[in-house]
Protein backbone atom coordinates (compact mmCIF):
# COMPACT_ATOMS: atom_id res chain seq x y z
CA UNK A 1 0.00 0.00 0.00
CA UNK A 2 0.91 3.77 -0.51
CA UNK A 3 1.72 5.76 2.27
CA UNK A 4 -1.74 8.39 3.24
CA UNK A 5 0.37 11.19 2.41
CA UNK A 6 1.05 10.64 -1.11
CA UNK A 7 -2.13 11.12 -1.90
CA UNK A 8 -5.22 13.55 -1.18
CA UNK A 9 -7.51 12.28 -3.74
CA UNK A 10 -7.09 10.13 -7.01
CA UNK A 11 -7.95 11.02 -10.55
CA UNK A 12 -9.56 7.53 -12.27
CA UNK A 13 -9.69 6.96 -15.80
CA UNK A 14 -8.79 3.83 -18.25
CA UNK A 15 -6.81 3.44 -21.46
CA UNK A 16 -5.94 1.25 -23.94
CA UNK A 17 -3.67 -1.34 -23.79
CA UNK A 18 -1.26 0.08 -26.36
CA UNK A 19 0.15 3.77 -25.71
CA UNK A 20 -0.52 6.62 -28.20
CA UNK A 21 2.67 7.44 -30.30
CA UNK A 22 3.67 11.16 -29.00
CA UNK A 23 1.49 12.82 -31.77
CA UNK A 24 -1.56 11.74 -30.76
CA UNK A 25 -0.94 12.23 -26.88
CA UNK A 26 -3.09 15.41 -26.64
CA UNK A 27 -5.45 13.49 -28.33
CA UNK A 28 -5.91 11.07 -26.10
CA UNK A 29 -5.36 13.58 -22.96
CA UNK A 30 -8.70 15.65 -24.21
CA UNK A 31 -11.07 13.01 -25.30
CA UNK A 32 -9.54 9.53 -25.86
CA UNK A 33 -9.66 8.45 -22.09
CA UNK A 34 -11.76 5.37 -20.95
CA UNK A 35 -14.45 5.33 -18.07
CA UNK A 36 -12.49 2.83 -15.54
CA UNK A 37 -13.13 -0.74 -16.07
CA UNK A 38 -13.59 0.03 -19.79
CA UNK A 39 -9.88 -0.61 -21.17
CA UNK A 40 -6.90 -2.34 -20.34
CA UNK A 41 -5.08 -0.78 -17.31
CA UNK A 42 -4.46 -2.81 -14.37
CA UNK A 43 -6.92 -0.42 -12.12
CA UNK A 44 -7.87 -3.16 -9.63
CA UNK A 45 -3.96 -2.90 -8.04
CA UNK A 46 -3.75 0.41 -8.27
CA UNK A 47 -7.09 0.66 -6.22
CA UNK A 48 -6.00 -1.74 -3.89
CA UNK A 49 -2.77 -0.32 -2.93
CA UNK A 50 -4.41 3.38 -2.24
CA UNK A 51 -4.94 4.42 1.07
CA UNK A 52 -8.37 3.70 2.75
CA UNK A 53 -10.88 6.79 2.79
CA UNK A 54 -9.01 8.75 -0.17
CA UNK A 55 -11.23 10.62 -2.48
CA UNK A 56 -11.61 9.21 -6.40
CA UNK A 57 -12.85 11.05 -9.14
CA UNK A 58 -13.30 10.07 -12.53
CA UNK A 59 -11.41 12.17 -15.18
CA UNK A 60 -12.19 10.59 -18.23
CA UNK A 61 -13.16 12.60 -21.40
CA UNK A 62 -14.02 10.57 -23.67
CA UNK A 63 -15.46 11.11 -27.52
CA UNK A 64 -16.34 7.52 -27.17
CA UNK A 65 -19.43 8.56 -25.67
CA UNK A 66 -19.93 12.12 -27.01
CA UNK A 67 -23.22 10.87 -29.04
CA UNK A 68 -24.69 10.31 -25.21
CA UNK A 69 -26.12 12.79 -23.18
CA UNK A 70 -24.82 14.16 -20.35
CA UNK A 71 -26.96 12.12 -17.80
CA UNK A 72 -26.23 9.48 -19.87
CA UNK A 73 -22.33 9.59 -19.72
CA UNK A 74 -22.27 10.58 -16.15
CA UNK A 75 -24.64 7.41 -15.19
CA UNK A 76 -22.26 5.37 -17.58
CA UNK A 77 -19.52 6.50 -15.74
CA UNK A 78 -20.98 5.73 -12.23
CA UNK A 79 -21.99 2.68 -13.45
CA UNK A 80 -18.14 1.43 -14.49
CA UNK A 81 -17.11 2.65 -11.84
CA UNK A 82 -19.43 1.18 -9.21
CA UNK A 83 -18.81 -1.64 -11.08
CA UNK A 84 -15.10 -1.70 -10.81
CA UNK A 85 -14.56 -0.49 -6.78
CA UNK A 86 -17.18 -3.61 -6.37
CA UNK A 87 -14.52 -5.92 -7.66
CA UNK A 88 -12.06 -4.47 -5.60
CA UNK A 89 -14.90 -5.06 -2.66
CA UNK A 90 -14.97 -8.42 -3.58
CA UNK A 91 -11.31 -9.33 -3.38
CA UNK A 92 -10.59 -9.25 -7.23
CA UNK A 93 -7.51 -10.84 -8.39
CA UNK A 94 -4.46 -8.10 -8.00
CA UNK A 95 -3.23 -9.18 -11.58
CA UNK A 96 -7.12 -8.08 -12.83
CA UNK A 97 -6.67 -4.81 -15.21
CA UNK A 98 -10.17 -3.38 -16.43
CA UNK A 99 -11.76 -5.79 -19.15
CA UNK A 100 -12.74 -8.23 -16.13
CA UNK A 101 -15.03 -5.57 -15.06
CA UNK A 102 -16.44 -4.32 -18.27
CA UNK A 103 -19.63 -6.63 -18.84
CA UNK A 104 -20.67 -5.46 -15.18
CA UNK A 105 -21.73 -2.05 -16.30
CA UNK A 106 -24.17 -1.24 -19.66
CA UNK A 107 -24.83 1.46 -21.19
CA UNK A 108 -28.05 2.97 -19.81
CA UNK A 109 -29.92 6.41 -18.98
CA UNK A 110 -31.00 4.89 -15.48
CA UNK A 111 -29.98 5.87 -11.94
CA UNK A 112 -26.06 5.51 -11.63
Amino acid sequence: AYPESWFSYLHLCDAAATKPAPDGLRGEARGGRLYPGEGALALIPLIQAIPTGTPVAIEAPSVKHAELSLKARATLAAKMTRALLAAVAAGADVGTGGASVQGNAKMGTGSP
